[in-house]
């Protein structure tokens, strides 16, 4: 690794704002796998909460792969730094119920100022098909894509080659499980990708026993 280790300091404001997150009424903090949210990945989220925050002054669109039942665009939308996104994009395979899950989920979290919009397809994220229905859901570009679907190299690579292209210019790319040992394809496929076009703002390391999320920026020009 030649890139910079970055420690971040996420702020206590985001994290007390998310622990209240979690007390929502009616709230499911229940992912595709049936995790429950908890304590312990509030720092993760509040990071973030502050990456938005940081790149994004103004009105933004995120989207998901691996949005599971909608629990971090959930807590995105609740966290008030992110409170400017316009649109909350999430896709995901999903069974009936799950879809329904992710759906309700959403609905419960707020009503807040970030959920102006939400909407979650259903689709194999790196099939042809839901690739096209993200491109027709999204008019314009995307400003934050947060790659958070897929563990192994392969798909980690087809996310990014499938959707970066979506980024505008001076948005983000973020990867999950960076440096997480039980997913090192991922940090593989990371490190091997042609980030021509690219600025690298590095790996974000929260604790050590959080996932390192792994940031890149599209250039301006």
């Amino acid at each position: 690794m030649t890139e910079e280790i970055r420690r971040t300091d996420v702020t206590e404001k985001n994290v007390g704002v998310l622990r209240a997150f979690l007390r929502v009424p009616g709230y499911v903090q229940r992912d595709i796998e049936g995790t429950v949210r908890r304590p312990r990945d509030l720092p993760f989220l509040a990071l973030l909460a502050d990456i938005c925050r940081q790149f994004f002054r103004e009105s933004f669109v995120y989207l998901e792969t691996g949005a599971g039942c909608g629990d971090t665009i959930c807590a995105l939308g609740y966290s008030q730094h992110a409170s400017a996104a316009e649109h909350y994009l999430g896709v995901d395979v999903y069974e009936e119920e799950e879809l329904a899950a992710a759906v309700q989920n959403a609905m419960n979290a707020g009503p807040r100022q970030g959920f102006q919009s939400t909407a979650f397809l259903e689709g194999y994220h790196n099939s042809p098909a839901a690739v096209s229905r993200v491109r027709a859901s999204v008019s314009g570009e995307v400003h934050m894509l947060f790659i958070n679907g897929a563990d192994d190299l392969e798909r980690v690579e087809a996310d990014f080659s499938q959707y970066a292209d979506m980024v505008a210019p001076g948005g983000i790319v973020v990867f999950s499980n960076y440096w997480n040992n039980e997913h090192p394809s991922v940090t593989e496929a990371v490190d091997h990708l042609d980030k021509s076009g690219w600025n690298v703002v590095g790996p974000l390391v929260v604790t050590k026993q959080q996932p390192t999320l792994y940031v890149l920026q599209r250039e301006l020009g």
